[in-house]
């Protein structure tokens, strides 16, 4: 018999003590219950989504102005007149796309300045910024730089749906007549096309494998491979349209849709791994939030909006909060923050519970 090692029982033993001064297990944040975390009036009611990045969050109002707060507690960093349109942030920029195609970009910190451009593209989806680029969707397409506003490249045959979605070397854009097309980032060329049946009306997501996955007005849910010119990878069919961008958990990809429904299929088949049963009409798609899912929807009496939480691995409920008002737009997650723009002129932000010490 192979004599053993004198090295490996002392091996062992080392390994065992190792095991036994593990750290506390790790424990599951509930979202629930929640507290207020504060409450900011505003003049005028929010035009548009709020945008954020991971220390301020940025909304528009309808007389005008944008605001830059610090979403910790509310306080107003800056605020700029004269910028009508809808918001968004990224890179350390906030841009203002005017109906009109006039773009504005400012410092994310200060507000100032950086530049102001005509995009020539009609519309009212928010801008979307991409590493060095900004990405103008409406009546037409165009690309500007980020650092300048300088146009990069524009088509005018493109009438956008649905925000647009760079990613890596493309741009995936729903049209209209119902079609996803993918175009070049460079140079605005179209690769190829998928159609829909009806325009879109949420963008796609890419997953970490960079499959397109997209919800449909013509009920289904599709995943397509870019590199193979939007070939179908699989279908599933549903009974209600998508109307608010999917996202992406572990193995599955989550989404809420008009049956009142949050679906999770597996990525890899489109095989349904779990679907829940939501109250009323979504008002937004899934939320990560702490160790769940948030979706926000609309309540049964007017000026009342409900958020549901879920486990997302499971899709277990995993309770509800009526909202400290109507809700007028998605909410934006931030921290451990849900930051909401609501009907009655005022952002309000919930914060998850405190964890209750270990005994």
């Amino acid at each position: 018999m192979r004599a053993i090692p004198a090295s490996l029982p002392s091996l062992a033993l080392a390994v065992i003590l190792a095991g036994c001064h593990h750290g506390p297990p790790v424990v599951s944040r509930p979202l629930f219950p929640m507290v207020p975390a504060w409450t900011r009036p505003l003049p005028a009611t929010v035009e548009g989504p709020l945008a954020t990045d991971s220390i301020n969050v940025y909304v528009a109002t309808r007389d005008g102005a944008v605001r830059g707060l610090e979403a910790e507690t509310g306080q107003v960093r800056w605020r700029l007149d004269a910028r009508r349109g809808v918001v968004a942030a990224g890179g350390g920029l906030v841009v203002v796309r005017d109906e009109d195609g006039t773009v504005w970009a400012m410092d994310a910190a200060t507000g100032s300045d950086r530049w102001k451009a005509a995009s020539g593209v009609r519309g009212s989806l928010p801008a979307v910024l991409y590493k060095d680029a900004v990405v103008v969707a409406g009546q037409g397409l165009a690309v500007l730089e980020a650092a300048t506003g300088q146009p990069r490249w524009s088509v005018s045959d493109a009438h956008a749906t649905a925000p647009p979605v760079p990613w890596g070397p493309w741009l995936l854009v729903g049209e209209e007549g119902g079609a996803l097309r993918c175009r070049d980032l460079v140079t605005g060329t179209v690769l190829w096309g998928f159609k829909t049946g009806h325009p879109l009306a949420a963008p796609p997501v890419v997953d970490d494998d960079g499959h397109v996955l997209l919800g449909t007005t013509d009920r289904r849910f599709v995943a397509l491979d870019p590199r193979k010119s939007g070939d179908v990878r699989w279908s599933w069919k549903l009974g209600g349209d998508v109307q608010a961008p999917p996202a992406v958990s572990g193995p599955h990809v989550l989404f809420t849709n008009h049956e009142d429904v949050l679906y999770a299929l597996r990525r890899g088949n489109g095989h349904l791994a779990w679907r829940a049963a939501l109250p009323s009409r979504p008002l937004s798609g899934p939320l990560f939030y702490g160790d769940g899912v948030l979706v926000a929807c609309f309540g049964n009496r007017p000026g009342e909006t409900f958020l549901i939480g879920f486990d997302p691995r499971t899709g277990q409920r995993q309770g509800d909060l009526k909202a400290p008002g109507e809700v007028r737009t998605p909410p934006v997650i931030v921290g451990d923050l849900v930051i909401m723009a609501l009907r009655d002129r005022a952002l309000a932000a919930l914060r998850l519970g405190a964890l209750e010490p270990n005994p």
